[in-house]
């Protein structure tokens, strides 16, 4: 790492949200499709994962989406040092604000959600808990999950491991679970792996995509 952290000029790499602001206007732009394509709801939350230091949230607000007063925008980032340098580009508020506020009407009834009064910036170490209406959104994060390894064999998967071995450490094949060998095999989608092949099977992403979705109602 050269000191402006990945992801950042500087660094070692570089991601569309650094290099200006118009990845920012185009997200918004999609948001406000989104926003029409599920009736306009209020609120309408949007779950940036991978949220970094705000970036990509400070310019999709720049850029004035028609849905901002529906909007609640909450970022997602387990770095407490980038949580706190969020807060250097965007007002963030208390999730229970941006979550909320909710009115009640009758005491026998749910609160329900204040509505026109976004935008509202929140920030979570994790993907919020309770279903939301609204979107959620991963810029350069997928490919940083975990996945596993397998090599075709001539009696089917086997995963590569590391382990240690006398000189360090060392590759380890050993049989891939029927699970891994399930996974393996809707990612070559039928087609023909010879043997000897290799091919990464994204386990991370799979469970991780789940969880996204169980964010959604």
């Amino acid at each position: 790492m050269r000191g402006g952290g990945a992801g950042r000029a500087g660094g070692d790499f570089v991601t569309s949200v650094e290099v200006g602001t118009l990845f920012g206007a185009l997200v918004a732009r999609a948001l406000d499709r989104w926003w029409d394509t599920l009736d306009r709801p209020d609120p309408f939350v949007v779950v940036d994962a991978g949220a970094g230091r705000g970036r990509l949230a400070a310019d999709v607000l720049r850029a004035a989406p028609t849905g901002a007063p529906a909007l609640r925008y909450v970022m997602v980032e387990r770095s407490p040092v980038l949580r706190a340098a969020q807060r250097e580009l965007l007002p963030v508020e208390p999730v229970e604000v941006a979550l909320g506020p909710g009115v009640r009407t009758d005491r026998d009834e749910p609160a329900v959600a204040v509505t026109g009064v976004g935008p509202i910036v929140t920030s979570l170490p994790d993907l919020p808990a309770p279903p939301v209406r609204g979107v959620v959104i991963a810029n350069e994060l997928l490919d940083n999950l975990p996945f596993r390894v397998v090599e075709r064999s001539a009696s089917g998967w086997i995963e590569v491991r590391v382990g240690a071995g006398d000189d360090g450490l060392v590759e380890m094949l050993v049989p891939a679970s029927d699970e891994l060998a399930a996974a393996a095999d809707r990612v070559t989608a039928g087609t023909a792996v010879p043997a000897g092949a290799r091919l990464p099977v994204p386990s991370g992403t799979t469970a991780w995509l789940q969880r996204a979705g169980d964010v959604l109602r």
